[in-house]
């Protein structure tokens, strides 16, 4: 009983602090998510090598402004945000690129910038652009 009482309290003190950083996500800048906060796993994300443009990548991605607000780096090609910022919330593909995703029968073309892109929480991944 004192074990299901525990495990109660804990998954109540969870929910309470998913539902308070849903509360306050509408309106304020995203933070670190909690996956980043309480194990180190944070928003990653790299140029691919074989891209022939730099791209920018931010933190704290604000929906109101449709970008990311706070530190913002330059990604050369082969170049991580990792190390550079704490939790890469965004990148902007600049006017002239074009970002291509991959799929079963290799890369596809997803859109042509000048654009923003909001990540999940915690995204690792590489975006491969040509300009």
């Amino acid at each position: 009983m004192k074990k299901l009482l525990r495990t109660g309290l804990a998954l109540g003190a969870v929910t309470l602090a998913a539902g308070t950083a849903l509360v306050g996500g509408a309106t304020t800048p995203a933070q670190a998510g909690p996956l980043c906060s309480t194990t180190g796993i944070c928003g990653t994300i790299t140029n691919y090598g074989s891209s022939t443009g730099n791209i920018l990548a931010g933190e704290n991605w604000s929906d109101s402004q449709g970008r990311p607000t706070g530190k913002t780096i330059t990604l050369s090609p082969r170049e991580s945000s990792g190390g550079q910022l704490h939790d890469a919330d965004g990148y902007y593909v600049p006017s002239g690129c074009t970002k291509y995703v991959q799929g079963t029968t290799g890369w596809r073309k997803d859109f042509t910038g000048p654009r923003w892109v909001k990540v999940t929480d915690n995204f690792q991944g590489s975006v491969y652009v040509t300009c």
